[in-house]
């Protein structure tokens, strides 16, 4: 298992589930805050395999700068690029909807899907559920 961690965010994949599992927390003022975003992203992705998906937890969130979002989306396009299968975000309900419409802005529409419980997010990952 993979696990990068710092105290804006924690990255770790596991291997069985096929899964990238995302903690998102703090005040991100700017991509200064966490210079090495990207790349932790890319080193995670490495170890993904055909399929792959995300859970990212995005409650502990305080604040995301306009630069920090351009960072997210520069992130989640290096996800699109290696094949991402699918991405839930876990937000507050207020979060949740922004979630969605960010989705649309960096590609991501038709994979990633926002729930205000992790329990139903991993349903969606596991193909219990669908919105199809």
């Amino acid at each position: 298992m993979k696990e990068i961690i710092n105290k804006f965010y924690r990255l770790r994949y596991d291997e069985k589930e096929n899964r990238v599992y995302f903690d998102c927390m703090g005040n991100w003022t700017s991509r200064e805050v966490t210079p090495d975003f990207v790349k932790d992203w890319e080193t995670i992705i490495e170890n993904c395999k055909t399929g792959w998906t995300i859970i990212g937890d995005l409650r502990k969130v305080e604040y995301l700068s306009d630069d920090a979002q351009a960072w997210h989306a520069e992130a989640q396009k290096k996800c699109m690029e290696n094949g991402v299968r699918k991405v839930a975000q876990v937000a507050p309900m207020e979060t949740a909807a922004t979630c969605i419409a960010f989705s649309r802005q960096s590609g991501m529409k038709k994979v990633l899907w926002a729930f205000t419980k992790p329990e139903d997010a991993i349903e969606w990952l596991d193909d219990k559920i669908s919105f199809d």
